[in-house]
């Protein structure tokens, strides 16, 4: 499962949630993306096609109360489709 923009391989439970969505809805393509991802790319998601939840935990440079530099992890929640769920423009 791969990110049509980062070219990157999904990790951990979201790997495990698209596999899962891609076999339950027989998918062939192991290509996913945004639905703005897929704008950049000269496609769009077809109507009423529904998106599958993805996590991806971000790190964020902060200075706290005291003036000191910390990093916080901060969770972002995606919704992406399947190359399937998608058309030209």
């Amino acid at each position: 499962m791969i990110n049509i923009s980062t070219k990157n391989t999904y990790q951990n439970t979201n790997l495990e949630t698209l596999e899962e969505t891609a076999q339950a809805l027989g998918f062939e393509s192991r290509i996913w993306g945004t639905y703005l991802q897929w704008k950049n790319e000269g496609r769009t998601v077809k109507k009423g096609e529904k998106g599958t939840k993805i996590i991806k935990l971000v790190k964020k440079q902060i200075v706290n109360q005291f003036g000191k530099d910390i990093e916080k992890k901060i969770v972002r929640r995606y919704t992406i489709f399947n190359f399937e769920q998608t058309k030209e423009l």
